[in-house]
């Protein structure tokens, strides 16, 4: 019986060995993919333009994504995305690396891509008359996620020109509420990530979701471009 307790034991203490091995080889996998990014940071706070491009490479898509997402043109996604590389190095100094680079890029982009947002949309209220701009609309029916409770009146429009209906409403909210949309609604990123980026707990991420949806949905209603 004694020789089993030990058997026993000996080989609960190899599983354990084992278990903090595989944990050991995990933190060791994560902090060496870690310190590259940071590594690139320091050289690039430091004058290294080298380093910076490589920074660029690395989030070069998901943020040109992002500003098409935002514009639905490319060749204005790329100027905001080049925009938005031009400031976070211009502002480089002032990088704490408190979240992981690509994240305060993403930032940066979606302050410059909210803004740019209204800007096209204040543009295009001076120079389409109102009967220009809804005519053709007339006959358009309001997505079902929009007029009714459902989640996400963002994620199921396919038409370019009801995308850009739902971007001309979206300038029209508040900074917070359209980015948090962005954000969930259209990027399609997790909560967790939202809170991330937003640096909120997950439960004001979602009630500022639920508020942002019905404020969407109330610009809506009240714009011109719904049917009669």
């Amino acid at each position: 019986s004694y020789n089993k307790d030990c058997d026993q034991s000996s080989r609960s203490d190899e599983q354990k060995e084992k278990t903090v091995s595989m944990k050991e080889q995990i933190k060791s996998l994560t902090r060496q993919e870690g310190p590259e990014e940071d590594e690139l940071v320091l050289k690039a706070q430091s004058g290294d333009k080298h380093a910076f491009e490589e920074l660029v490479r690395q989030n070069q898509q998901k943020i040109l994504s992002l500003c098409f997402r935002l514009l639905g043109d490319a060749q204005a996604a790329e100027e905001l995305a080049a925009d938005a590389f031009a400031e976070s190095y211009r502002s480089l100094k002032k990088f704490k690396r408190k979240a992981q680079f690509g994240t305060w890029l993403y930032r940066i982009a979606l302050n410059l891509g909210y803004n740019r947002l209204r800007k096209a949309t204040r543009e295009r209220r001076l120079f389409d008359s109102p009967n220009e701009a809804t005519a053709h609309l007339q006959d358009q029916t309001l997505p079902s996620e929009v007029a009714t409770s459902r989640p996400n009146p963002l994620e199921t429009l396919e038409q370019d020109e009801l995308r850009s209906q739902i971007r001309s409403t979206l300038a029209r909210l508040s900074k917070d509420q359209a980015q948090i949309l962005i954000l969930r609604d259209v990027e399609c990123l997790s909560y967790a990530e939202v809170s991330e980026l937003l640096k909120c707990s997950l439960g004001t991420v979602m009630s500022r979701l639920s508020r942002a949806r019905e404020a969407f949905r109330k610009k809506w209603n009240q714009h011109s471009y719904l049917r009669d």
